[in-house]
């Protein structure tokens, strides 16, 4: 499922005090700033590297698993998902016979007593903002048909049989999966990498999110270098 994003630049006002419109350049890829008085260039406004379409590929299992997971402390709302990002203190409820976090911010008044919960409409997974991801869809798809403006294309996740020639095992988002000790009476935490079928139906291993923003930031780097 692929997601959209469009940079932000700053374009100082011209010297006749007027601020400038963007226009596609003509000589060049990419767009310039002109002013809209005396159609003088604004000061960095060649932006055809700074305002990019964002192509970032997101399998539909990696956007069900986040939603279905997730809880909150119905006190401070902090977020956290019982299957990705878990809580230092997990709880077992034997009557439910299921497993639940325990809130770890320290500035919450339930900070290790308040027991996370879903919020309501999350256990539809993605089928709840279907009709959205949809939309996005279709402008994603328009997006990569224009011409002109430099595209920056991103992937979260690696497939699980070549993902040690690419990755570290730290750039990978763990899954977490919780046994009760009846013996000790607490929770066995274990963990090992998510593993989820990408959109062709291929075992891939999901990344975290800092090193799909690295990948961001180089890729837009070096097409910085590229025009300057």
């Amino acid at each position: 499922m692929p997601m959209q994003f469009i940079g932000f630049v700053y374009v100082e006002p011209c010297t006749c005090g007027n601020f400038p419109e963007f226009r596609v350049n003509g000589k060049r890829t990419g767009w310039i700033a002109r002013c809209k008085k005396c159609d003088k260039r604004a000061a960095g406004s060649d932006i055809s590297a700074v305002v990019n379409s964002w192509n970032e590929t997101i399998q539909s299992q990696t956007i069900d698993e986040r939603l279905k997971f997730r809880v909150i402390c119905p006190l401070c709302q902090t977020p956290r998902n019982t299957k990705l990002l878990r809580t230092k203190e997990v709880g077992y409820d034997a009557s439910k016979k299921e497993f639940y976090l325990i809130c770890d911010n320290p500035t919450c008044q339930g900070f290790g007593t308040a027991r996370m919960v879903s919020k309501q409409g999350d256990e539809l997974g993605i089928e709840a903002i279907r009709e959205r991801i949809e939309v996005d869809r279709m402008v994603m798809k328009t997006l990569l048909e224009l011409e002109g403006v430099d595209k920056i294309f991103l992937r979260n996740s690696v497939p699980a049989d070549k993902a040690g020639e690419y990755v570290d095992d730290y750039e990978i988002t763990p899954a977490y999966l919780y046994e009760w000790d009846e013996k000790q009476k607490k929770v066995l935490v274990r963990e090992e990498p998510w593993t989820i079928k990408d959109d062709s139906g291929k075992d891939s291993y999901s990344l975290l999110p800092q090193p799909v923003a690295l990948a961001l930031i180089k890729q837009l780097a070096n097409n910085l270098l590229t025009i300057y």
